[in-house]
Formats: C-alpha cells, sequence, structure tokens
C-alpha cells in the first residue's frame, strides 16, 4: 500500500512539473533579449552563468504563480500548520512540490549575491517571496492562501542554503588539498638546493658565537 502511495505521489509530481517546463523557452528567450540589451548598454560588463540560471528561474517561477491559474478560479485562507500534510497523494504531491520549489532559488541566490551568503538573510528573503507569492494570490484569486505553502517554500530556501554551502566547503577543501600537494611538490623538488645553504648558515652562526665569545675570555679558565 505504501509503495503504491509513493509511486502515485511521484507521478504526480512529475505531471505537475510539465507545466513550469512548458514556461522554460519563453523565459529562455526574455533572458536572450535582455543579456543582449544588457551587454549593449554594458559592453565591459560581465554576466556570471549563476546568475543568467537565477533570472531564468525567476521568470519560471512568475509565470507558474500567476499564468498557470485563472483569476477568480481559486480563494480561501488556510492558516492551520500541516493542513495538507497527510490527506491524500495528490495533497502529498503539492506538499512536496512547494519544498522544492525554492531550493534553487537557496542555490543560486548566494552565489549571485554576497549578502545572500548570510543563511538568515537568504531564508528570511525566500520567506518574504513565499509571503508575497501567497498575498497576491489570495488578492487575483489564483490560489489558496495556506501558511503551509510559506513554510515549505521557506523550508525549501534552507534546503537550498545547506546544498549550497555543503558544496563550497567540498570545493575548498580540494583547493587545499591541491595547495598542500602542491607545496610539498615543490619543497621535494627544491628541498636539495636549500639543505646546504641552511647547514652552512648554521655553521657559520655557530663559529661566529664562538670565536666571539673566546674574544671575550668567556671560555678562559
Amino acid at each position: 500500500m505504501q509503495n503504491y502511495i509513493i509511486k502515485d505521489i511521484c507521478t504526480n509530481i512529475i505531471s505537475d512539473f510539465k507545466q513550469p517546463l512548458s514556461y522554460l523557452l519563453p523565459a529562455l528567450l526574455l533572458t536572450a533579449v535582455g543579456v543582449l540589451l544588457y551587454k549593449l548598454c554594458r559592453r565591459k560588463a560581465k554576466i556570471s552563468p549563476a546568475g543568467i540560471l537565477l533570472f531564468i528561474y525567476i521568470e519560471v517561477l512568475v509565470q507558474t504563480a500567476f499564468l498557470s491559474r485563472e483569476s477568480g478560479s481559486r480563494k480561501g485562507i488556510d492558516f492551520s500548520l500541516f493542513e495538507t500534510w497527510g490527506q491524500t497523494s495528490v495533497a502529498y504531491a503539492y506538499f512536496i512540490e512547494n519544498i522544492i520549489m525554492l531550493i534553487p532559488f537557496g542555490i543560486l541566490a548566494p552565489i549571485v549575491l554576497k549578502q545572500m551568503r548570510k543563511i538568515r538573510l537568504c531564508v528570511l528573503t525566500g520567506f518574504l517571496i513565499s509571503c508575497g507569492i501567497e498575498i497576491s494570490q489570495l488578492i487575483t484569486q489564483r490560489g489558496y492562501c495556506q501558511l503551509d505553502d510559506v513554510v515549505t517554500n521557506t523550508a525549501g530556501t534552507l534546503i537550498g542554503w545547506t546544498i549550497w554551502k555543503g558544496f563550497g566547503r567540498i570545493i575548498t577543501i580540494k583547493k587545499r588539498t591541491r595547495r598542500v600537494s602542491k607545496n610539498e611538490n615543490n619543497i621535494s623538488n627544491h628541498g636539495s638546493r636549500y639543505r646546504f645553504p641552511l647547514r652552512w648558515w648554521n655553521q657559520t652562526a655557530c663559529s661566529s658565537r664562538i670565536k666571539r665569545r673566546n674574544h671575550y675570555g668567556l671560555f678562559h679558565p
């Protein structure tokens, strides 16, 4: 029975994600026009790939939140926590989809904006984005205004930020390991050059100290 429910949930999630994918082509075209205009205005300016991906993601998110449903099709407010969890397989799917929805924002925002690398600011921004979507859906009556959506969207932002932080640490550790191995190789390759001068310097320093002490009569009986 549980395997059947999980399969049904996965089927609903896959079918629901077909609609956002249909908005991907218009988002790509709009992004290409925006990048072209930005390059014409500022020729020397550089645009990061993460910034382009974030722009595409925001476009798809806006289209999914506001264009996927007709105005006045859904009305209602629900402030009960976890009300949508555990009712039907469709409700399970919606709950998981709302978590997935803001995971890309939690990953891309810290890459593009240095301010978003602080967990509090990133999660707070995800929370405000979710609140903005829910309030606009309530006004336009394009979706139900639910507390569960805000909680799951915020959790998705936190998961995305955690993924970004984890990959960042892995990359940092790899870079440090490469630097250490490179320095060790340099020392092993050039160590023979520095051994003789160091020995010669130590011997010279010791002999000069002894001469100085003998000159001042420190070793006289």
